[in-house]
């Protein structure tokens, strides 16, 4: 998943992403709402962007960082 995200090549990175989040990854959480919330290879959506931040919340304080940037952009 990160090689293909270095390469620019979102539309590959994304299952793979997913999959790990889906396993309890908490960094494939974030890079899942990322890509939602940037709209890289994927439809730019914040409201899936905010539910894979919160997902990974509890082990990761870095999806804090990009719900508070949600929420100061009003994107929440």
């Amino acid at each position: 998943a990160l090689a293909a995200k270095n390469r620019g090549d979102f539309v590959a990175a994304y299952p793979l992403w997913v999959e790990l989040a889906e396993k309890g990854n908490d960094k494939a959480a974030i890079e899942v709402g990322l890509m939602h919330h940037l709209g890289q290879g994927v439809p730019q959506n914040y409201g899936l962007a905010m539910d894979w931040y919160l997902k990974a919340f509890p082990k990761n304080g870095d999806a804090l960082n990009n719900i508070g940037v949600m929420y100061r952009d009003s994107l929440s």
